[in-house]
Order: C-alpha cells, then structure tokens, then sequence
C-alpha cells in the first residue's frame, strides 16, 4: 500500500499497525511448497505464479535480484513492504491455488448474507436528494441522499434508503454518477442542464495513472513461460533527483506531498519488472509511481449513456517525463549488469534527451491503474471526500474505491483495504464539519 496511503490513513486515526491489519484481512497467501489455503486467512488467494524452483523462470529472477541487490535494492518477502517500499519483490497474483484461476471476482460476494442483494444489469441514473438542505447545528447545511435511481430491464426503479448510499463505480464512474446527481463544479452543471444540489468543484479532477515503458530485447533462457516473472522498487538518488523534487511555493497540496515521499530514500518512485513473451523475447518494463500530472475526468452529457469525457493530461508536468527518462535509463543500465550476461541481450544506453523524445512520441504506455477522481483531500484544495470517505456537503454519501487515494503501484490491494476501512467508519460517527 505504501507510504502515501499511510499517511493519510493516519489522518483517519489508524497506526501502521492497523493498516497492515486491514490488508492482512483480505487475502490468503499460498507459497510455492505449500498447501493450498495455508497463510493469512483472508477471502482474497494470493499465489506466486512465477517463484517455483527448477524452473527455466529461476535463473531470470536470480539475475534479476543479485543486479539490483548490487544497487542497494535487497529482496524482501514481505509482499506488504513493511516500513520500506523499495526492494525486490517476488510477482503474486490473485489467483487460487487449486483452480490457477482468479480469486478476485466474486471472493466477497461469495457467502450467504441476509442483508446482501446484489442486482445485476442494471445502470445507475443518479442518486436522488432531499429537496430540503438538512439544516442543524453544524455551520454548514448538507444534502441528504434518499437513495438511488437506476435503470432495470428498460424501466426505471428507485431504491429508497435512510442510510449510506455508497458509490464504487471506478475511478471515471463514480465522478460521472456524482456530477448526474448534481455534484460537482457548479458553472459545468448548469452548462450541461444538471440541476446543482452541491457546489463541488473537485469532482473529476485529479486523474492520476501510472505511466509505463516497455523495453525488449532477447531472451538467452529456452523454455520460459511467458508472463511476469519479478518485480522491483527503486528511487531516484540524490545526484539524479538534482533539484528536480525541490519545494516550490507553487506547489499544490498534493504535489509538496509527493515530493515529499519521493525525497524519502526508503520510499520507491518507480516500479521495474522483467516480464517474458513468446518467441524468446524478455520486457523491461519502468512505470512511474507518483507522476504529478493531474488530468480530469467530466460527464460529456446530461445523457446516462454517454461515456465521460477523460483527459489524461500524460507528461504536462515536466517532472513527469524528466523522472521516468532517468528511471528508463537505469532499466537500460540494468540490463548491462554481469548476472544478466547469459540470459538477457543487454541494451544500448541512450541519453537522457533520446528517451525523453522517444517517451514523448508514444513509446510512453498507460497502465489500468486510474484514481484519484474523488480526492481525499482538504475541500479547500479539491478534495472531494474527507476522512471519514465521506462527499464534502453531503450527509449519506461515502466513495469506497479508486477515486480517493493515489497508491505507488497496481492499486487493487488497496482498494480492498480502503473497503475494509469503510466497514469500521459505518459505525463510528462523522464529526466533521462539512
């Protein structure tokens, strides 16, 4: 999950402790050697599809490890990361044991509850509010959610409810339903004919992704099986930072916060992986973990139907391309390390200003790992849920997935961790004020 998280997690009263509890609650690892459903306990399988020894995969991810333990990256087994993000991972993957299909889809969903009911099919229009601000002694009224609206079997269908109303409709859904339900920046409502229930300016704003560049080149090892085979956490040192992450009284809340975890050398910036095709072809992969470019993401239409509008915004901050051309060259370098001689050709180094061209001209990839939409941040600073993941100016709607946070790698870990947070925060009170 990371430091960032950590750190906002900690907003909300939790202690490192209790984060690696939350994550420790979801999932269930099986180590090779092992039998299946041995480890933590959780509903989630974890697996290590890659790590079986004897296999062609083993001298791969031995190089792999030792050229990187030469830079100062030791290899933990840890798949939480303890107090450090940076290191040598062994790949896992929610995949059952028994069945070497994903565990992911249906694990919660799984045991018989009385209070659960899940509707497929259906499309949700908006939620519904109270016409009435709810007026009481806070210093600022709040609108009162009643349920939802959505469309079933080509009929409408209200569902009324006295309690949460919780959104988990993605990183570019969830924006979408709030702006339909008349959240959201107020001058881009009217334009599109919404009526405004709440003046929320940072909704659908802050798209983050990670970015990634994919780097092949020859495999030497016969009988490898294609997929990935291990991972790698690394930062930037001193000399490459320069005055690259400097503070800036410019800066917004969210980058002087970036800049500080990435300035903190047991925190990682970037994540490698060495990945196998078919063919007898090794990838190099280098993504970005915290870039600072913020894109948006806004209903194109007063329309249920149509898509939202998203904007990336890839590489408008020149941190961006200036951090991941040096994290490319250091991938390239890599390469070259004398455990990699008899498995991978190695690659020619290019100069800074080439990777960066090449970057800017396409060879720059976007992951699936979009949030931050729906920002726990200050409202003040285009937050749009507070610590408690409830929506600023609301007093029953809470965003329970990728919208609120920003993770430093693949976020579905910490999208189930910020749900079994959730769980906890329906029974404790909002004292906030908004």
């Amino acid at each position: 999950m990371g430091s960032a998280l950590s750190s906002r997690y900690r907003r909300l009263g939790s202690s490192r402790q209790s984060e690696m509890e939350l994550l420790e609650k979801t999932y269930t690892i099986t180590k090779p050697g092992e039998d299946p459903g041995q480890g933590g306990g959780g509903p989630v399988q974890v697996t290590y599809p890659a790590l079986e020894e004897g296999t062609p995969t083993e001298p791969l991810i031995n190089a792999w490890n030792e050229a990187l333990k030469d830079q100062g990256y030791d290899f933990t087994s840890n798949i939480l990361g303890g107090p450090k993000t940076i290191g040598t991972r062994a790949y896992t993957a929610a995949t059952d044991p028994d069945s070497h299909s994903r565990s992911s889809t249906s694990t919660y969903a799984q045991e018989k509850r009385s209070n659960l009911r899940i509707i497929t099919g259906a499309t949700v229009r908006k939620i519904p509010f109270n016409p009435e601000l709810e007026r009481s002694d806070r210093p600022n009224p709040r609108a009162v959610a009643t349920g939802v609206e959505a469309e079933l079997d080509a009929q409408i269908v209200s569902i009324s409810t006295e309690k949460d109303v919780i959104l988990a409709a993605g990183a570019f859904h969830t924006p979408k339903i709030l702006e339909l339900s008349g959240v959201g920046q107020k001058d881009r409502l009217t334009e599109l004919g919404i009526p405004v229930v709440m003046d929320l300016p940072g909704v659908g704003e802050n798209v983050q992704n990670h970015v990634w560049s994919i780097s092949p080149t020859p495999l030497k090892v016969e009988g490898v099986q294609p997929g990935i085979k291990t991972l790698a956490f690394t930062h930037l040192d001193k000399d490459e930072q320069g005055n690259l992450i400097s503070d800036d009284p410019n800066d917004q809340t969210s980058d002087r916060v970036i800049k500080s975890i990435l300035r903190n050398p047991d925190n990682a910036s970037a994540c490698l992986a060495l990945s196998a095709m078919p063919g007898g072809v090794a990838l190099l992969v280098a993504i970005s973990s915290f870039p600072f470019s913020r894109g948006s993401c806004h209903c194109s239409s007063a329309n249920i139907d149509a898509k939202p509008t998203v904007d990336p915004q890839f590489f408008a901050n020149e941190l961006d391309i200036e951090t991941m051309a040096r994290h490319v060259q250091n991938l390239y370098k890599l390469s070259n390390a004398p455990t990699f001689q008899d498995i991978i050709q190695p690659l020619e180094v290019p100069q800074l200003e080439t990777i960066k061209s090449t970057l800017r001209g396409g060879s720059a990839l976007a992951t699936h790992h979009s949030c931050g939409t729906a920002a726990m941040l200050p409202r003040e600073a285009g937050g749009v849920v507070n610590e408690n993941l409830r929506v600023y100016g609301t007093k029953n709607v809470r965003v329970v997935d990728a919208s609120v946070f920003i993770p430093h790698a693949n976020p579905m870990s910490t999208v189930y961790a910020v749900a079994e947070k959730a769980v906890d925060m329906m029974n404790e009170p909002d004292v906030s004020e908004y």
